[in-house]
């Protein structure tokens, strides 16, 4: 992790795990890190199974769903109305994976590669800010807001200082829109807070 991204990843761990690497959603404990990527998606698969004991597929430092494994695995295509997710394939009809020798279903679930996906998503989510600016017409930083508390349930959406995914019934945002442009800003090296 660079010192850079370290600031807000350091926040959304805070709230999403307590900086624990082997925390599945709800709390539960187990060695997650001596399991491969491929044991985790086929964990979090049983894990879909048993709503009445997991609210969610969650797991690890950042709490990364299955779907969202899956999308730092494979390059996505298209999303259909039923929310499931496409992936592109090769000439041979397999998977084509996005960074093959870096993180692949092999990779331990350790914290280096917990931290290459968190990274990753962090990434994603700023670089997709970009485009939410310009479409809703809001300074970026309130964008990089927004695209984190999608990512993150943790993070407070800056529109309402609740949580992107408030009154599902099992997410609340821990953090305040403040604390998150602080961490941005730091980030970014910029000052102060914006200005909306």
């Amino acid at each position: 992790m660079s010192i850079r991204t370290k600031p807000i990843l350091d926040l959304i761990a805070d709230k999403e795990s307590g900086g624990d690497y082997g925390i599945l959603v709800g709390g539960e404990s187990i060695p997650l890190d001596k399991m491969t990527v491929r044991e985790v998606l086929a964990l979090q698969k049983a894990m879909a199974k048993m709503p009445e004991r997991y609210k969610s597929t969650a797991v690890g430092k950042y709490q990364i769903k299955e779907s969202t494994l899956l999308s730092l695995l494979y390059v996505p295509i298209k999303k259909n109305k039923d929310g499931t997710i496409e992936y592109a394939k090769d000439e041979n009809g397999e998977l084509i994976e996005r960074n093959p020798t870096d993180f692949n279903l092999d990779t331990k679930f350790d914290a280096k590669a917990q931290e290459f996906a968190g990274k990753a998503l962090l990434d994603r989510r700023m670089k997709a800010a970009n485009q939410t600016a310009q479409d809703l017409g809001m300074p970026l930083e309130v964008a990089q807001a927004l695209e984190l508390s999608k990512e993150w349930a943790s993070l407070p959406d800056p529109r309402t200082d609740k949580s992107f995914y408030d009154g599902d019934g099992v997410n609340s945002a821990h953090h305040t829109t403040q604390s998150v442009y602080d961490s941005l800003n730091v980030v970014q090296a910029r000052p102060g807070r914006p200005t909306e």
